[in-house]
């Protein structure tokens, strides 16, 4: 009856330890590919932020063609100091628009690259926490094993001791 008591004792603490691994390897695991999706969204929205930027150059572009279109059928000349200032304060404008699209892509781009290196750490941690959780339950069980020595000796308990009903005859 030892022999069984100690077997099973082993066998518990290793499949402790078994599943104390597989749950930190699949953690990390999860977190890799977590991480490698938020990456690739991190590349998509770096390039909305690239893609709103060529549109407000572009919608710029054609609002100081209407501009100068307008004004040469009101008349007016294009050397005209009014024309050329209201041009380049649209051509400013629209630089400095399409800057800050490209800077807001960027800022959301990274701010997905650093979650999703968060979470590829967060999951190499679990792998380690996994490894100190199997060494523990290792121990553990060796503790365990020990205590039943020292309790027990190399002789398993008697499955008679503490029965106060051994095999007396009772009748139903």
């Amino acid at each position: 009856m030892g022999t069984l008591a100690l077997g099973t004792m082993l066998i518990g603490g290793l499949l402790q330890a078994n599943a104390a691994h597989q749950q930190g390897v699949e953690a990390e695991s999860n977190a890799t590919i977590n991480a490698a999706q938020l990456n690739i969204a991190a590349g998509q929205e770096k390039g909305i932020g690239q893609r709103k930027s060529a549109e407000v150059r572009r919608q710029n572009r054609l609002l100081q063609s209407r501009q100068v279109a307008l004004n040469a059928a009101g008349g007016g000349s294009s050397s005209d100091k009014n024309v050329a200032d209201l041009l380049a304060d649209t051509a400013a404008q629209g630089e400095y628009d399409s800057l800050n699209a490209l800077y807001e892509g960027d800022t959301r781009s990274q701010g997905t690259a650093n979650k999703a290196a968060r979470v590829y750490t967060e999951g190499r941690n679990a792998r380690k926490a996994s490894k100190t959780n199997v060494l523990s339950s290792l121990v553990n069980t060796g503790s365990n094993i020990g205590t039943f020595y020292s309790k027990y000796g190399t002789s398993a308990p008697s499955s008679q001791s503490g029965n106060s009903y051994q095999s007396s005859s009772l009748d139903f």
